[in-house]
């Protein structure tokens, strides 16, 4: 008999959720770190859960964003530790312009050391180190041909001014080096498209994050190591709100972007209105050769459609909006999990 006085099981956490969903899926975590750290999948997710579980802002974000953060950090082969690759919560709106839904979703972003400590397993680049230089710095470089030179000192005992730029150096094998620059503005241009730009990290450690910048810079000219490839564009898709249109603040002028690329790291997840919201398409201006009609056409004959097709548009818009949250998402965690990370 029952007396309505049995205890009812306390839900489980984010947290558990997310190790739940990634303990049932071991096997396929190992696919896709790197083949020297293969059989290292239940050590990445164990760590990462330490790391969640010591941040407070992270215990209230999604299972599945934070499923999703081990996975992105394996493929780069770091594990979210708070030293070389982080977990950090971000508020994302799940619903509409119209009618917004926030929720608390985590994403992984590799720090500068982590960058630096994969670029390392290359067979191409022995070491990566960075600097800044100040006002009342003595600096000088130049590149002639294949040569680089560059020079830095500074009296530690003396104020340095302000910054003026940084530098990152890139050693390669066989004793070459090359150099890479990024003046006092084209930091700030980083920092403005910067989804943080004025939280902790570029307000308290704001020549951390230059160094950083032009970190990632520099090693865009070396994107043939898969997982320098995928920490990279986690970390561009994690860091910074850019139209489409707009370039890259981080890529130079002579090197190809690397946010086209396939994998479990590029496949982000999105914030964008739901796909039954009418496309503008409907209304858009007729092609060019819809302009210039022949000389025997009438021009009031191109424009009646064009007006036709304006207000049914309109209309549809106004119903189908407030439809939106309708259908809700009835995929269970496990499931999300699965369609943003395809193994």
């Amino acid at each position: 008999m029952s007396t309505g006085l049995e205890t009812q099981e306390a839900p489980k956490s984010a947290i558990a959720v997310a190790q739940t969903i990634l303990d049932s899926r071991l096997d396929s975590i190992e696919q896709v770190l790197p083949r020297d750290q293969r059989g290292e999948a239940e050590r990445y997710v164990r760590r990462a859960m330490l790391t969640f579980q010591g941040s407070d802002a992270l215990q209230e974000c999604t299972p599945l964003s934070l499923a999703v953060c081990v996975v992105k950090a394996a493929e780069s082969g770091l594990a979210i530790d708070g030293k070389l690759a982080h977990a950090v919560a971000y508020n994302v709106n799940a619903g509409t312009k119209k009618q917004p839904r926030w929720e608390k979703r985590a994403q992984y972003q590799p720090d500068f050391k982590g960058l630096i400590s994969i670029a390392k397993r290359s067979q191409r680049i022995v070491d990566v180190s960075a600097g800044i230089v100040c006002e009342n710095d003595a600096f000088h470089h130049a590149r002639t041909g294949p040569k680089s030179q560059l020079d830095h000192t500074y009296d530690a005992k003396k104020p340095r001014g302000p910054v003026v730029l940084a530098y990152a150096i890139v050693e390669l094998d066989g004793g070459r080096w090359c150099y890479e620059l990024m003046d006092f503005a084209e930091l700030e241009t980083v920092r403005r498209a910067s989804k943080s730009k004025d939280g902790p990290a570029w307000t308290n450690y704001p020549n951390e994050m230059r160094k950083k910048a032009v970190i990632k810079r520099a090693l865009k000219t070396y994107l043939d190591s898969p997982e320098l490839v995928a920490a990279i564009v986690a970390d561009d898709a994690a860091e910074f709100v850019r139209h489409p249109s707009e370039p890259d603040p981080l890529q130079s002028g002579d090197t190809a972007p690397a946010t086209d690329l396939d994998g479990v790291a590029a496949k982000m997840l999105t914030d964008d209105e739901p796909a039954d919201t009418p496309p503008e398409a409907d209304t858009a201006t007729p092609p060019a050769d819809a302009k210039a009609p022949a000389d025997d056409e009438k021009p009031a004959k191109a424009k009646a459609p064009k007006a036709k097709s304006k207000k049914p548009a309109k209309a549809d818009k106004q119903q189908t909006l407030p439809e939106a949250p309708a259908e809700p998402d009835t995929r269970t965690d496990a499931e999300k999990f699965d369609d943003e990370c395809p193994f």
